[in-house]
């Protein structure tokens, strides 16, 4: 234990020495660390990067394409990363811990079928609407609202029946008719993705909500927000809502969307952001350099989508992206 400590301050010191005669020939203010080098980023001045088991310092600004071992005008050694000392023996486990918070309420399931009509109820009380055109209707209990729904002027909704409830609709009563990649969803927005034979998928927002929101929470792990996975992407932004204190954050940017009355928006994971690229041919304005997804990496980084190429980008979760919502259906 004793070598390994004397090796690791050796080679502190030698990385601090060779720090400090950098910092002899010109002052540089310190960025953003980027872990491994990418040809495709642009770097500033000040930005540290890793390369070939050793850290390098931006030298320049709009720094992109140049390599740090061929271009040593552009980057700066700073010193060659530290061997990983060897991991000790397990020490004994400790005491069981105090059972943990209850999670976020997952997403809401399809609806079931319609179950046999009861006995007439007493009249009830009419519930108030929210928005000009929000009707009523008696559900055998009570009245409940049937939401008005504003969409374009080229799109008409109808006052359809949908498994004996009156809904305003674009197109099919939700879970009937199959959608197809490129169509218009139930709530106004593009297909990108479907399942069940088309009844059941995730439809985008036609606009980006946001070109400049940080994922937010930076230093501060929230587990229940580490899923990649299709389908995650909706209990991912309930976590990061009720766990990050954070203001304009990407997710909650997405939560807070409405459109066509529809606000069960949320931002996707990083599957479904994947699924998005990849059909960004029937998006509208899906443009912008890099989208946030709901995936947390770590306390400190976020999974990202650089569109120009498709890469998948592990950044900082201060950095600044665009957002563009979905929603299932």
């Amino acid at each position: 234990m004793r070598d390994v400590i004397i090796k690791n301050i050796g080679i502190f010191v030698m990385i601090f020495l060779c720090f400090s005669a950098e910092a002899l020939k010109a002052e540089v203010k310190l960025g953003y660390y980027y872990d491994s080098w990418l040809s495709t980023v642009t770097y500033s001045a000040g930005d540290v990067v890793t390369y070939k088991s050793k850290t390098y310092l931006s030298a320049i600004a709009a720094n992109k394409g140049k390599s740090p071992e061929a271009v040593t005008t552009a980057w700066k050694v700073l010193g060659i990363v530290a061997a990983t000392a060897p991991v000790g023996p397990q020490g004994p486990a400790g005491p069981q811990g105090a059972t943990g918070q209850v999670g976020p309420q997952g997403p809401v399931g399809a609806m079931g079928p319609a179950g046999p009509v009861g006995p007439r109820g007493s009249a009830g009380v009419p519930q108030a609407g929210n928005d000009v055109g929000d009707m009523q209707y008696w559900d055998g209990t009570q009245w409940q609202i049937v939401p008005v729904i504003n969409p374009d002027a080229s799109i008409k909704p109808t006052l359809t029946l949908c498994a004996g409830i009156p809904t305003w609709v674009l197109y099919y009563c939700p879970g009937t008719s199959p959608y197809t990649i490129g169509e218009t969803g139930p709530a106004g927005g593009k297909v990108f993705y479907v399942t069940n034979g088309g009844t059941h998928g995730l439809e985008a927002a036609p606009v980006d909500q946001s070109v400049g929101a940080s994922w937010g929470c930076y230093g501060v792990p929230i587990p229940v927000a580490n899923n990649t996975a299709v389908g995650m992407g909706a209990a991912n932004t309930a976590a990061i809502v009720m766990a990050c204190a954070d203001d304009n954050t990407a997710a909650k940017v997405a939560d807070s969307y409405v459109f066509n009355g529809y606000s069960d928006w949320f931002l996707p994971s990083k599957a479904e952001l994947d699924l998005l690229y990849q059909n960004r041919a029937v998006l509208d304005g899906f443009n912008k350099i890099t989208y946030w997804s709901s995936s947390q990496i770590d306390s400190n980084f976020a999974w990202s989508k650089y569109i120009a190429t498709g890469n998948p980008l592990s950044i900082l979760k201060t950095t600044q992206f665009s957002v563009r919502a979905v929603r299932a259906f």
